[in-house]
């Protein structure tokens, strides 16, 4: 079992803070009529996208498995698992250890490797949201990057074999990183409302399932955060044959009113 590296960074440190952030903001948040079978969240601080994600997560229900599918920083490896349970402020993850196994066994290109998961936050910024609403779940936990597009589609297609109704799939990820920053300064002015039209083509594309148009947009907007994770959502929906709705973006400006370093996040489903 690993601790929780993000806590008192990326979201609170004690398990109080944790469970007021979320029922201070979850309260105008709609319930939905939709069965989430997947769903991309954003993986920022809470400060900024916590909000935006708990449009996915107060709408989870009946889940018993959780597949997180996120972005790896690192850039290392293809397909990263771990098989480490993971304690946060709301008490320990435990991971679903068999089915890291299959997954092991049947995708070439997937590996172990659990110095990756503990340096990455994309994941462990969703586990206080999971805790909080499914009290009682495992957690399947894979970090991707580096893919080409068939694999891409081979990774879709097996994890949408392991679709049954107790369990969704979360895709972590953040939209375009926009600022002299991150060394992407495509926009001189009205910067927060461009980066947003530009954002919400990517969204089209996802709701879509438009992989092409999403790889043509990304020619361009090449710091999206989630350019493997959505890649692999797209595929997913299309093999589950999943309708795809938006539930919120919003990017860091309309957080902060600082149009220098501006990051998009949303919250879609597919159901």
């Amino acid at each position: 079992m690993r601790f929780s590296n993000f806590s008192g960074y990326f979201y609170p440190f004690f398990k109080e803070e944790i469970i007021e952030f979320i029922q201070k903001n979850e309260k105008e948040i709609k319930e939905l009529e939709e069965k989430i079978v997947s769903a991309i969240v954003p993986h920022a601080g809470w400060q900024y996208s916590g909000k935006c994600a708990l449009h996915v997560y107060k709408n989870l229900k009946n889940v018993k498995k959780v597949f997180v599918i996120a972005t790896n920083h690192s850039s290392f490896g293809k397909v990263v698992l771990s098989a480490e349970n993971i304690k946060t402020p709301l008490g320990i993850v435990e991971i679903d250890k068999e089915t890291v196994k299959n997954i092991l066994n049947e995708i070439e290109f997937s590996e172990i490797n659990e110095l990756i998961h503990a340096n990455e936050h994309s994941i462990e910024v969703q586990l206080p949201f999971l805790q909080y609403y499914l009290k009682d779940f495992k957690l399947v936990p894979i970090l991707v990057s580096n893919l080409e597009k068939e694999e891409v589609k081979e990774l879709a297609k097996k994890l949408s074999q392991m679709y049954d109704e107790n369990s969704v799939f979360i895709f972590s990820g953040d939209f375009i990183h926009h600022g002299k920053i991150y060394g992407f300064e495509y926009f001189k002015d009205n910067k927060r409302e461009n980066v947003r039209k530009a954002d919400l083509r990517f969204v089209e594309c996802i709701i879509n399932k438009d992989l092409e148009g999403f790889l043509e947009h990304a020619k361009t907007f090449y710091t999206i955060c989630g350019y493997y994770s959505f890649q692999v959502y797209i595929e997913f929906t299309r093999e589950l044959n999943l309708t795809n709705k938006l539930l919120c973006y919003y990017n860091s400006a309309d957080v902060t009113d600082d149009e220098e370093i501006i990051v998009g996040y949303a919250s879609i489903i597919g159901y």
